[in-house]
């Protein structure tokens, strides 16, 4: 799962839920920075 949010939205809240910190855009909007988080979903088989 991938995910983008704001610095000055909810950074850690994504981070206490598993998310990891894939890369930063900073001055993305002026004066705060765009995060993008990456979450490895459990693997397993759809019921067929």
């Amino acid at each position: 799962m991938v995910l983008s949010t704001h610095s000055f939205q909810a950074p850690g809240f994504y981070e206490k839920l598993g998310f990891r910190r894939h890369a930063v855009i900073p001055n993305n909007p002026a004066g705060h920075e765009d995060f993008i988080y990456i979450k490895e979903l459990a693997s397993g088989r759809m019921a067929e």
